[in-house]
This record gives C-alpha cells, structure tokens and sequence, in this order.
C-alpha cells in the first residue's frame, strides 16, 4: 500500500488595519463652527486672522455669510474692513454727491445742519451717523473741479478715540461705474491714522 500523501495547513488570512498618525502630524480643526444669522437662518462663520501684536494691528478676519454673493475671496466671503457706501436699497443712486444717502458700519448718514464749507480747493461737508452711539463723524471732500471734468469724492472718518480713517482718497481703494471714475459706489479703507502717530496703510489690486 502507497503511504497517504501530506498535506500542509494553510495560515490564516492576517487583514492589516490602516491607521493614521497620531500626535503633532495631526491637522487640527480651527476650533469654529456656522452659527445661524438673525431671522434669516443664513449660516455665518467669522475666522480671525493672526496678525503680528502691536498697538495699532488691525482686527481682522474673514467672514463666511451663506447669503451673500461672490468676493474676492470666494462665494459668500468677505474680509472685515469698513467700506463707505452710497445706499442702493431704495434703488439705484443718482451719482449726486449731494441728493444720495451715504451708508458706514450699517447706519445712515446725515449731513451737519451747518452745510458745506471750502477749505484747500476742496468742498467739505460734515456727516453724522443717523443713530449716534460711537460720537464719530465723518468729512466728505470733494475737489472743486469744472463741471466738465468732475474728481472722485474721498472720506475722512474722525473716530471718538482719536483715530484719523481716510477712504477712496486712491482710484485703487474706490468701487466706480465702469468708464466713470467720479461716480464711486464704495469708498475703502485707506490709511489709519492714530493719536500717537503710528498708521496702517491698506492696499488693494486693480
């Protein structure tokens, strides 16, 4: 009789578990989540930037409102800088400097009773905010130019802790209708100006 052949146990099947890295590699979140806005139910998120630490650093950060249409910095992205602008709520303004209401941080402006005044080739008119909180005011110039050739407007914002704020005093810093520089929809942040004399200067691409 043939001895019986061998046979040799197969070893069991070893399934090997993936795992990720622990410790420093690790990519952390930033630690913020959407929170719903007002009545609306639009999502909102607000992340700081890091900004190095001196007395005058600018806070800043970029805003997310799921509302809100394309930016520079993406759909419903927006950066946290103050902007001078004429109201289009109750429709398209009319370029007037004179005849349009001007809004800033979500107020109305109203002009001083005490009407314009020229100082440096310059008419200058004094604003106030519609409900005042903060005591700023605010100066439109606007250059004495001939009627032919009309120059963009520019703000001075006087703030109630001595800050100095210029806006749209640069064609780079204003939002005008294509082909009409002196009709300005939005006036930017310019330069920030403090008692102290130290200053912030903003600088944006065409």
């Amino acid at each position: 009789m043939s001895p019986l052949p061998t046979t040799t146990p197969t070893p069991p099947l070893q399934v090997v578990t993936a795992a990720f890295p622990k410790g420093g590699g690790a990519l952390p979140g930033l630690g913020q989540t959407l929170s719903p806005s007002g009545m609306s139910g639009a999502a909102q998120l607000s992340i700081a930037l890091p900004l190095p630490p001196v007395r005058l650093a600018p806070a800043l950060a970029l805003t997310y409102h799921s509302q809100q249409g394309n930016g520079p910095f993406g759909l419903g992205v927006a950066l946290t800088l103050p902007t001078l602008a004429r109201q289009t709520s109750r429709g398209t303004p009319s370029y007037a400097d004179g005849r349009d209401v001007f809004v800033f941080e979500g107020d109305e402006l109203v002009p001083d009773a005490a009407g314009p005044t020229e100082v440096d080739n310059e008419r200058l008119t004094r604003y106030h905010m519609r409900h005042e909180g903060r005591f700023d005011y605010l100066e439109l110039h606007q250059p004495l130019t001939p009627a032919d050739a009309p120059a963009p407007a520019w703000w001075r914002v006087w703030r109630a802790d001595g800050r100095c704020e210029v806006f749209g005093r640069c064609a780079a810093a204003r939002t005008a209708v294509p082909g009409n520089p002196a009709q300005v929809l939005e006036w930017h942040l310019e330069e920030t100006v403090s008692p102290h004399g130290e200053h912030v200067y903003y600088s944006y691409a065409p």
